[in-house]
C-alpha cells in the first residue's frame, strides 16, 4: 500500500494573520450578502490593487476559446508546468481574481504556473467549468508538454474541479497528470460534512448559506452527487499523488478530510496537512502561514520528482 500521512501543524499563530481573520470577520458578511454582480467585480478588484511579486514574469495568452495567464521567475525552468485552477465557488472568480494566488504560487514554488478563466455558473452551469479545465489539459499536452509534467493545484472549487477533470481523464483511459494539489477543496456540494455548522462562527470567508446557491446554480437541477460535481462520491482508485491543504477553522475542513479517507482508502497516495487557526484559502493573504503553505507546495513537486516517497 502507498505511503499515507496524515499531519496536523500546531504553531503560533502570526499576529498578521489574527488581524486580518478579524477583519474578515468585520467585511466578509457584507461581500457575501451582495448581488453576484457585485461579488465579482470586488473578487476581481482584488486582482488589481496586489502587485504580482517582484521578479515574477506574467504572460497572457489564450487557449483556443479560454483566456489564460502565464507566471513564472525568469530563472524558473520550463518544467514542471503547475496548472492552476482558480476558487469561487463555480459562481466568481476570473483571470483577474485568481493573479493573486497564482503569481504567488509561481513566486514560492519557483516553477512555471499557468492559470485559465472557466466559464461561470449560472451563465454556464455544469459541465462547462469541467470541460473548458479538460481543453486546456489538452492544450498543454498538445504543446508537447509530457502529462509526467503538469501538475493541478487548485483552491476551493478550483481544488474540487481538479479532482473531477482527474476523474474524467481516468474514465476516458487518458493520461493523468503527475499530482494533484487541493487547497481548501470544495468536494462535497451536498454540504454534509459536520464542519459546515461547527466552524460557522470560526470560518470568516465562507457561509453555508453562499455554498448552497452557488452549487443549486452550478448543478442547475442535476444532483449533487454526481462524481464530476462532488468528486468525494467519485471512483478515486487510480489518481496520481495527492496534497491536500485545509485550515482548522474553515467550514469546508470535512471536506478535505473526507477527500484524504477516500483517496486512501482506495489505495491513493495523500497527504493531508491542517494548519491551525487557518481559514478557508488563508494562502492569498500576506501572512507568514501562507508563505509556508506555498513553499511546501514546491517541496512536494521537488520530492516528488526527485523519486521520493513520504510526502509532508
Amino acid at each position: 500500500m502507498p505511503y499515507t500521512k496524515l499531519t496536523e501543524d500546531f504553531c503560533l499563530t502570526s499576529l498578521k494573520s489574527l488581524l486580518i481573520k478579524a477583519t474578515l470577520k468585520t467585511i466578509s458578511p457584507i461581500i457575501a450578502n451582495a448581488k453576484l454582480e457585485v461579488q465579482r467585480s470586488r473578487q476581481d478588484f482584488l486582482g488589481t490593487i496586489k502587485k504580482t511579486p517582484e521578479g515574477v514574469i506574467s504572460e497572457q495568452t489564450e487557449l483556443g476559446s479560454i483566456k489564460a495567464e502565464w507566471f513564472y521567475r525568469e530563472e524558473a525552468p520550463e518544467l514542471p508546468v503547475i496548472m492552476y485552477f482558480h476558487g469561487g465557488a463555480y459562481v466568481t472568480g476570473s483571470l483577474l481574481s485568481s493573479r493573486v494566488l497564482a503569481s504567488e504560487l509561481a513566486f514560492e514554488t519557483d516553477f512555471r504556473v499557468l492559470s485559465f478563466e472557466y466559464r461561470l455558473a449560472p451563465e454556464h452551469p455544469y459541465p462547462a467549468a469541467l470541460k473548458d479545465a479538460l481543453d486546456v489539459y489538452a492544450h498543454l499536452l498538445s504543446s508537447g508538454i509530457d502529462p509526467g509534467d503538469i501538475v493541478f493545484a487548485g483552491e476551493s472549487a478550483g481544488g474540487g474541479l481538479l479532482v473531477c477533470t482527474a476523474l474524467a481523464l481516468k474514465d476516458e483511459n487518458k493520461p493523468l497528470p503527475s499530482a494533484l494539489i487541493c487547497l481548501s477543496p470544495w468536494t462535497d456540494l451536498e454540504l454534509k460534512g459536520e464542519s459546515i455548522e461547527r466552524n460557522a462562527k470560526n470560518d470568516p470567508l465562507l457561509t453555508s448559506e453562499y455554498l448552497r446557491s452557488s452549487a443549486a446554480m452550478y448543478a442547475a437541477g442535476r444532483s449533487l452527487q454526481v462524481p464530476y460535481i462532488s468528486p468525494v462520491n467519485g471512483e478515486l482508485s487510480g489518481l496520481p499523488d495527492v496534497l491536500i491543504h485545509a485550515g482548522s477553522d474553515e467550514i469546508l475542513l470535512d471536506d478535505a478530510r473526507r477527500l484524504y479517507e477516500e483517496l486512501t482508502a482506495c489505495g491513493v497516495n495523500a497527504t493531508l496537512k491542517i494548519f491551525e487557526d487557518m481559514w478557508h484559502v488563508w494562502h492569498v493573504f500576506d501572512i507568514p502561514e501562507a508563505h509556508e503553505a506555498l513553499s511546501g507546495i514546491g517541496d512536494f513537486i521537488r520530492q516528488k520528482r526527485s523519486g521520493g516517497i513520504e510526502l509532508t
